[in-house]
């Protein structure tokens, strides 16, 4: 996670993956052009922190604000495939605790099957 610094600037912030994830679903596929005012009407409390999540994003590149007052942003493909790379990253991690946690049932299942044989 940490190597993604995309991502982790917007999961430092509070509710900033939401923020994240609702702008990506607005989006769709490719680096289209949303309306964070659009988005700001489904969820009123998160107005103000939005705002300047989004004008940070922007400062590092990871988004583009354009119209009056920067009320259109622009997802850039870098954080598209940062979004992506944790995702997978994320993905693989529950992929291998699922395979330990696995291992570990049948090795106690073996361990309980050859004590009732002894």
């Amino acid at each position: 996670m940490a190597n993604n610094p995309s991502v982790m600037r917007f999961m430092g912030r509070d509710s900033g993956v939401l923020v994240l994830i609702k702008l990506i679903q607005m989006s769709g596929a490719g680096s289209a052009i949303v309306s964070p005012t659009r988005y700001r009407r489904q969820v009123r409390r998160l107005a103000d922190p939005c705002a300047a999540l989004l004008e940070d994003a922007a400062e590092h590149g990871d988004v583009n604000l354009s119209g009056r007052g920067g009320r259109l942003v622009e997802l850039r493909p870098s954080l598209l495939s940062a979004f992506d790379r944790f995702l997978a990253d994320a993905m693989s991690g529950h992929d291998l605790l699922y395979k330990l946690a696995r291992e570990r049932m049948a090795k106690a299942q073996r361990s309980a099957l050859s004590g009732k044989l002894d």
